[in-house]
């Protein structure tokens, strides 16, 4: 209801400031210019009202029917492959238990901190050899 008031008063200052450009305009232009306004206001008004009252196709499924169904397959996250829902259960739990954490060598770690601490210094433009 408030969008067909919106739209309606839309439509009205469209045609008000239309109607002001065709003032200005010499005769022989504002008789084309006001009937090709109302060929085409007719047309998209027309429009408009036949795409705001039309019903979703009949072959959509419906939401509701859609999140009560039961679903037998599924697809793997890692390569997309079709599994059962035996599979896609054993491959979620797996993927639940976290990997276990490298050990990074302490001399290895250091110089990759000292390495990234001298791009920064040279992003701020400080030289750094």
């Amino acid at each position: 209801m408030l969008s067909d008031w919106i739209n309606f008063w839309t439509f009205d200052f469209r045609v008000a400031v239309l109607a002001a450009q065709v003032e200005r305009m010499p005769v022989k232009h504002r008789i084309a210019r006001v009937i090709s306004l109302g060929v085409t206001l007719a047309a998209s008004w027309g429009a408009g009202v036949k795409t705001a009252w039309t019903l979703p196709p009949p072959e959509d499924v419906p939401e509701e029917v859609l999140r009560t169904e039961i679903l037998t397959e599924a697809r793997s996250p890692i390569d997309g492959k079709l599994l059962t829902a035996a599979e896609y259960a054993q491959l979620q739990a797996q993927l639940q238990i976290p990997p276990p954490n490298p050990q990074v060598n302490p001399q290895v770690r250091n110089l990759i901190f000292l390495i990234r601490l001298r791009q920064l210094f040279r992003s701020l433009g400080l030289p750094i050899k």
